[in-house]
This record gives structure tokens, C-alpha cells and sequence, in this order.
């Protein structure tokens, strides 16, 4: 990070770790979104065995996304965020070798707001998925693609914190945490007078709603400074620089997490010690809080028996029971009015708040690292990368209309529920074939479908 990073010009010749790096995103992406559509009963009729609890963690959890922490599926559309980071930065290099900046500028920004009407188009009922948060991420951080790696680093900054404001201090964040939803729980605010279908726009809670780009933003444009000192081929740079870069962004992200969850429990143990202790309708926000924050209690509890196994039930009621004491003198310090929000501070892509920004980020990093080692130094690759790789929107389409087409035959085989692992590997076969045959037929021919 200490290169002067405002004047990087593309390296000649392709750098073989970003070519894999760029398809580990696309198989990454492939894997999740196939196997989400299926639960994992064909490995609940398993014997217990440590092979059980091995698939059950990985097909059950890693490639299942999840509200409140991060599984393997979580560090996908970073990875991509990112890898649309580095292709940022050396497009812009090349076109600014040819034409003014303004020009370079304005061309790129159709190529963004292009994927933002792309995924108005295909995204019906789940608006802010990645095609979206990449199009609007990539236009915020097209102001910025050109300048030094330290003000481009203080403008990432900049839009998450302020995102992370937005979300603590306003509905804003009760709406993306599910308490509520705006025009029945929660009041709409002024400011959404000016959205046209504000209604679709603000009926989605997912990977940060509206706002959420300026979290994704984070990713995007770090992606931009790995991609300068990539462009530098040096090794005894590109290593420092990038594993500096990971440590500072896990610190960050680990530390914002604790201080963040660290002061929610100072406000959230007494008001839901308060409401339980009061009972009667104050019973379903004390329950809300203990759902969404595992670990609440946990130290008042801990050596109580039956305290743990209240907890451990998310049953307030019988935690009133367990120890009345400890929640009286919790109760006692409750502050005059309630938590707005529940727990902002875990690393969740729902919520795309600081933590997540951060430690996401850190993790993009690192793999990159892991693969520069590999591909660069190592000289080794892994077969079939570089080829899915290749044209990443064309696949990334693709692969959507061709699971829209597959989830029509859950009439025929319930996907959900099948206890066959046959059906669940083969048909992955099938599906990944076909994709890596269209890839490699636009790979051979050097074709690459492009906005």
C-alpha cells in the first residue's frame, strides 16, 4: 500500500492468480445457489457418524446463508464484489490510456447503471441482490476509481460509516433487522416521499436494502487497491502489502463487532430482563431479543443448570424461574426506553453494517493472498478457473435462468426434501455441466459478453 497507486497502468500480459480468483467467485457462486435450493434430509438418514456431522455442517450451514453469523455462503458475493473491484480499476486504466477521464468516466458509468436496470429486470421479489448492489456500488465508487489508494480507502470509509449512522439511529435499521416494516410497523419516513414505488423499493430486508451498496461499496473499492499492487508483479510487495492490508481490516472488523455488541448488551440484558420480569404482552420483545442475540444472559447464567437450558431453549419464561435474582437486579438498571434495534454488531450480509464490511473485506483479501501464493509463485492452478471465469455476467445470468428452469421440476423430484443423494449430486452434475460447457465454448473461442 505504500506504491503510488493514482498512476498503476495494466502489466502486460494476464496475471494468472486473478484469472482463478475471478472463477473460485463463479464456482463459489454456482455451489451456493444450487445446493440452497435443497435441505439436507438425504444425509439426516445417515447413521451418526463423523461423516454425518461433517456433511450436516457443511451442506446444512457453510452453504446455507444465515442472519446472524457468517457461513462459507456469506464470503461469495464479497469475493465478487471485490474480483468487480480489480476489473474496475484495470478498466480504468486502459480506457484512460485512450480517452480523456471524463470520458472513461461517463462510459463506465453506463456499463453500472446497465446492471442496475438489468436487475430491476430479473430480480422480481428480491431487489437488492448482487446484480444490484454491484451496478450502484460500482457508480459510487466510479468517483473515486482514479485517485490516491489512501482517498479512496477514507471514501470506502466514509459510506460505511455513515450507513452504519443511518442504520443505528434510525428506522432505517429496525426495518432491516425485521422489526417491523414501513407502512404498517414502522412510519414512512419523510425522506421516502421523494422514491418513486417506494412501496417495492422498501419490501425487500435484505443485504442492506437501499442503502446497503455504500457496505458492498467497501469491497469494491479495496478491490481497486489489490488490483494496484497486484499490477506491480513484485512478490516481495504484493505479500506484505496484501497481508498488512487483511490484518488491518480483521482487527477492524473483529473489533468494531465487540465494542459494537458490547454496548448492546449493556442496553438490551436490563430491558429484557425488565420485560420478562413484567411478562404478559412484554414477553414477546424479551423473546425477540433473546432469539436474535444469542449469548444474552449468558454470564448472569453461566453454572445455573437450569438457567442454561432456558436459554438454550429461547424460553424467557422458564428464565424467570431459573433466576429471578440476577434478572431483578439487571431489571434495575433498564434505561428509560427500550432498544430501538436488535443487535446491529454481528458479521451479517443481511445487515452489511461495519463488522461485516470490515471482516468480508479482510476475508476477500486473504483469499486473493492464498491465491497470488498458489498461482503466481507456485506456478500451480486449479483446472477449470480461468475457463468459468471468462465471462463472469453471462454466467452469472445464466446460471439463474437455468435454476429457474430446474426448480420447475420439483413437481417430479422435491428437491427440498429428497433423501437421495443421487438425485442431489447428479443433478448438481448436470447443472454445473451444462454451465462449463457454455463457458468453455465462449473460452475457446475468446468470446467475452460484456456490457
Amino acid at each position: 500500500m505504500s506504491a503510488d497507486t493514482a498512476s498503476a497502468t495494466p502489466s502486460k500480459g494476464r496475471i494468472a492468480s486473478l484469472d482463478q480468483y475471478r472463477g473460485y467467485a463463479i464456482f463459489g457462486m454456482l455451489l451456493v445457489n444450487f445446493f440452497g435450493h435443497y435441505d439436507t434430509e438425504w444425509v439426516k438418514i445417515m447413521g451418526d457418524s463423523g461423516l454425518k456431522d461433517l456433511l450436516m455442517w457443511f451442506f446444512g450451514k457453510q452453504l446455507h446463508h444465515h442472519g446472524e453469523y457468517m457461513t462459507y455462503a456469506d464470503t461469495v458475493a464479497p469475493i465478487f464484489m471485490f474480483v468487480v473491484g480489480i476489473g474496475m480499476r484495470l478498466s480504468w486504466t486502459k480506457r484512460t490510456q485512450a480517452l480523456e477521464p471524463g470520458q472513461a468516466r461517463k462510459s463506465m458509468a453506463k456499463r453500472y447503471f446497465t446492471l442496475v436496470l438489468i436487475a430491476f429486470t430479473i430480480y422480481t421479489g428480491w431487489l437488492w441482490d448482487a446484480l444490484m448492489n454491484i451496478g450502484l456500488a460500482g457508480l459510487v465508487a466510479l468517483l473515486v476509481v482514479d485517485k490516491k489508494w489512501y482517498v479512496r480507502i477514507a471514501y470506502a470509509l466514509g459510506l460505511v460509516v455513515a450507513y452504519q449512522l443511518i442504520f443505528s439511529n434510525t428506522s432505517y435499521g429496525m426495518w432491516l433487522l425485521r422489526m417491523g416494516k414501513y407502512g404498517r410497523d414502522l412510519e414512512w419516513p419523510l425522506i421516502t416521499t421523494l422514491l418513486p414505488l417506494r412501496g417495492d423499493i422498501l419490501s425487500v430486508q435484505i443485504n442492506g436494502g437501499l442503502l446497503g451498496h455504500w457496505g458492498w461499496a467497501m469491497m469494491l473499492i479495496t478491490g481497486t487497491i489489490a488490483y494496484d499492487i497486484m499490477a506491480t508483479r513484485d512478490a516481495n510487495k504484493i505479500i506484505p502489502a496484501l497481508l498488512a492490508m487483511g490484518l488491518i481490516y480483521t482487527v477492524a472488523g473483529w473489533g468494531i463487532r465487540a465494542a459494537g455488541t458490547k454496548a448492546y448488551y449493556a442496553k438490551a440484558e436490563p430491558y429484557a430482563a425488565a420485560c420478562m420480569l413484567e411478562g404478559g404482552d412484554k414477553m414477546g420483545p424479551a423473546k425477540r431479543i433473546i432469539d436474535k442475540s444469542p449469548g444474552i444472559f449468558s454470564s448472569h447464567a453461566a453454572g445455573n443448570t437450569e438457567a442454561e437450558a432456558a436459554l438454550a431453549e429461547r424460553n424467557p419464561a422458564k428464565l424467570v424461574a431459573a433466576m429471578k435474582p440476577e434478572l431483578e437486579a439487571l431489571a434495575a438498571k433498564a434505561p428509560e426506553e427500550a432498544p430501538r434495534t436488535a443487535n446491529e454488531w454481528v458479521f451479517s450480509k443481511n445487515y452489511v453494517t461495519m463488522p461485516f464490511a470490515f471482516w468480508a473485506t479482510a476475508l476477500c483479501i486473504f483469499h486473493l493472498l492464498g491465491f497470488y501464493i498458489v498461482c503466481d509463485v507456485l506456478k500451480l492452478k486449479i483446472p477449470g478457473l480461468a475457463v468459468i471465469g471468462m465471462n463472469p455476467l453471462f454466467i452469472y445470468i445464466f446460471q439463474s435462468l437455468t435454476l429457474e428452469m430446474y426448480s420447475n421440476f420439483n413437481d417430479v423430484v422435491n428437491y427440498e426434501e429428497t433423501q437421495s443423494a443421487l438425485v442431489v449430486f447428479g443433478s448438481f452434475v448436470v447443472y454445473f455441466g451444462l454451465i462449463y460447457a457454455m463457458a468453455l465454448f465462449l473460452y475457446k473461442r475468446k468470446i467475452i459478453i460484456k456490457l
